[in-house]
This record gives C-alpha cells, structure tokens and sequence, in this order.
C-alpha cells in the first residue's frame, strides 16, 4: 500500500503512463525487500492522513483517486533522469525503482474499513501517509484487491529481456500502462517538448478514452518493451472490447498506412486483440477498403460522440 500526496500527482501520472514508479531512497520500506513479481501495488492518492483527527478521522475520507497496479520488475537502481524534477535538475533522486502494469483505476474511494478496504489496507495508507513508507498487507478483506483481473496480454509478466536472460525468456514484454493525462503532457512539454505526441492526437485519445470511460470500461495502452532499449506504445488499449487503437491526427494515406503498420506490429504482442485507426473524420472509400483488407478497423468523430466502420463494435 502507497499512499500518494497530490504534489506527486505528475510525477505519478508519468509512472502510471511509463510502467515504473520509485521510492524515496532515505525512507527504505521492509516491504521493498520481499517483493515479488506479480505482486499488486495499490496507490491511494490524497485523502489527507495529516489533516486531524488522526486514524478516525482517516476512516471517515474518501481517496479521490486511487490505482491498482502489478509489479513486473524487482527493485533496482536506476541510473538516468526520469522523474519531472530529475529531469529538470539532470540528476537521479528516486530510487530503489520498479517496474509496473496497470491493473484498474477508482475514483472516490471510501477509506471506511469493510468498503473496498479491509482495515489493515486503509491503516496501512495511512501510516504511509505519515511516513512515506510503503506497507505490505494481505488483499483479504479488500474486494478492491481481491478481484483484482489477471494480466490478458500473451507475453510473460516479467521485466525487460536484457534483465531477465537468466530466466530463458525469449519474448519482449508487454504492459498494460495509463494514457498520458492531460496534466502530464502540459509538464512535458515544459521539460521533453520532443517527447510529446501531436497535440491534435493526444486530444483525439483523450476524448476517445473519456467516451469509453463514460461507459464503464477500463482503457489505457499498451506498452511493448522490444528490446532494453527500443519501446513502442500503441495508443489506446480497452480492457472491455480487447482492442488496441491508434491514433491520427489526419485521415491522409500516409497516416492510415503508418498506422497500419503500427498495429499489425502491436497485434503480435497483444493475441486476438481487434485493431482499428482512430481519426478526426471518416478516411475515403479508398482508404476503409484498404483498412478493411487487412482486418482494422476505423474510428472518426461524428456529430455527438463517435463513429466507426463496424456500427458501434469499436465506440
């Protein structure tokens, strides 16, 4: 259990979009030392365990936000900027790091003992709060941790192949990680403006994903680490519908053909997933029959909410 203070939401989105999260190196958690891969990591975002009323006071907030998230790396030290601060000062701060997938998201989580959170969890966020430590607990008693779903990707839950070749491990690893937030992508801009994706598209995600959202599903992306060095992302990826969409700023030939390529790549990875283009409007006749002959699909803007090509199958 981690609880996290609004002023850490950035750096948690990044974590969140990223696959990794670090902990503070002057506060070490026994907790760290037993983890494991596969082992689930709740984040508790704000709540306010210093706020008064100590532990009572505690149980009767609720977390605004909260994430549940799997480990798919042991602990190691990490060696280059990442975190916004790091990046800004070109020093590492953070470690020892892990590496992550997202497991589910909540929003307005009560902290009452017996309502998503057994006692031992919600006192375990708590103390975390005070302390900056993170608590290992039991999910029993916690149906926000109990059904908790399993990984649905076809590659190994490990780390990274370069780490893991005493393992025998011969495939890249694919996660499950969070859409870059809107708060995020302002900061990036700030400090990795040549990191950022075109505006129109991350744009284009965002109202996607909400609209998903809207509907009760769980959406994020997919990211796929090929080799130690090259990582690729597809840009959308439902949980609900197993479906990896990507994104376009145009509907040109160019646009459809790139990404096409893109997903017929991220389909390796992520076995029976549907794949269409999400785009600001409807591509030419020429261009759904091309998309149409390789088995994607395709997503544009309509006049309330959105299209597709398969009457609602992707929207």
């Amino acid at each position: 259990m981690v609880h996290v203070a609004r002023s850490a939401m950035t750096n948690l989105n990044l974590g969140l979009s990223q696959g990794r999260w670090a902990f503070p190196p002057d506060v070490r958690s026994k907790a760290l030392d037993t983890v494991a891969i596969g082992d689930l990591l709740f984040f508790g975002v704000a709540g306010r365990p210093r706020g008064g009323g100590g532990f009572g006071a505690w149980q009767e907030r609720r977390l605004p936000e909260a994430f549940l998230v799997r480990v798919t790396r042991l602990p190691f030290e990490n060696k280059e900027p990442f975190w916004s601060d790091e990046v800004k000062y070109d020093v590492v701060r953070w470690n020892p790091t892990i590496e992550i997938e997202l497991v589910q998201s909540f929003v307005n989580v009560p902290l009452a003992a017996g309502q998503g959170l057994s006692f031992s969890a919600t006192d375990a966020l708590y103390r975390g709060g005070v302390s900056h430590k993170a608590f290992r607990v039991s999910t029993e008693g916690s149906s926000l941790l109990e059904h908790a779903p399993p990984s649905v990707l076809s590659t190994p839950l490990v780390g990274r192949r370069s780490a893991d070749q005493s393992r025998g491990l011969d495939l890249p690893a694919a996660r499950i990680v969070a859409i870059e937030s809107e708060q995020l992508r302002r900061a990036q801009v700030r400090s990795r403006p040549s990191t950022v994706a075109d505006p129109v598209e991350s744009r284009l995600v965002h109202t996607y994903a909400r609209h998903l959202r809207d509907k009760g599903e769980e959406v994020a992306r997919l990211r796929i680490d090929v080799t130690a060095t090259e990582t690729i992302y597809a840009d959308v990826y439902s949980r609900t519908r197993h479906l990896l969409v990507e994104a376009k700023a145009t509907p040109s030939r160019s646009a459809i053909r790139t990404a096409i390529g893109q997903l017929l790549d991220y389909g390796r990875y992520c076995e029976g997933a549907s794949r269409a283009v999400l785009v600001p409007e409807q591509p030419s006749d020429d261009l759904l029959a091309l998309l149409a002959a390789v088995d994607i699909g395709a997503i544009w803007r309509g006049p309330s909410g959105f299209l597709d090509t398969r009457r609602g199958h992707y929207c």
